[in-house]
Order: C-alpha cells, then structure tokens, then sequence
C-alpha cells in the first residue's frame, strides 16, 4: 500500500466533497444515491483501508462549561489574576463573559 498516495486521494475526495457543500447549484445536480455512495466509500477508505476511526472529542460547549466553572470557582476564591486570565484567554477566541446578579453569562464578542 502506498500510503502517501492513499492520503493525497483521501485529501482530493474531501476537497471535491467540500466543494460539492459550498455550491448548493451543484449540490442540486447530484443525485442522493451518489452522495450516499461517495459517502460510503469515503468511509470505507478511511476506516477499512487506512485504518483511521474518529476519537470521541469534548464539544466546544463542553469546554466552555469547563472553562466558565474554572473562572466561577476562581471568582468566589477572589482569586481575581486567575479570573482575568480566563476572561482574556476566552475573548481572545471570541468569547466575552458577563458577571450578572444571577450569575454568568457568555456571548460571542461584536468584534
């Protein structure tokens, strides 16, 4: 098995597959048998051939839970270098939290 060409196909395939997504027109053009069948071979190459099985990942909700239970726990230890680091390190990804009477609230940044 030439692997390195077995990965550059794999790549190719994604590509058109992700092509076909972004261009509704063409997308419309395609018969639902192709797809699934593209599909289905798609997965084939990947988990059969290659051997590659996707791995359970935390959702990005999941993180940032964590990450709002992490600047709760170091706001009520007043543990206030700690909280801004939180706050930094989750505007830097577009995340802006907001203290309430309630409690905390996140919304995406306007910027």
């Amino acid at each position: 098995l030439n692997t390195p060409r077995a990965v550059a196909a794999l790549f190719d395939l994604l590509k058109r597959f992700n092509t076909l997504a972004a261009s509704p027109v063409a997308l419309a053009e395609v018969s639902a048998e192709a797809v699934a069948e593209a599909s289905a071979a798609y997965r084939t190459l990947v988990t059969d051939v290659l051997g590659l099985r996707d791995e359970p990942r935390a959702s990005a909700e999941d993180l940032l839970a964590l990450a709002l239970g992490f600047y709760q726990e170091a706001k009520s230890e007043k543990a206030y270098d700690k909280v801004d680091q939180i706050r930094t390190a989750l505007k830097t990804q577009g995340i802006v939290i907001k203290d309430t009477k309630t409690g905390v609230e996140w919304a995406y940044s306007e910027e």
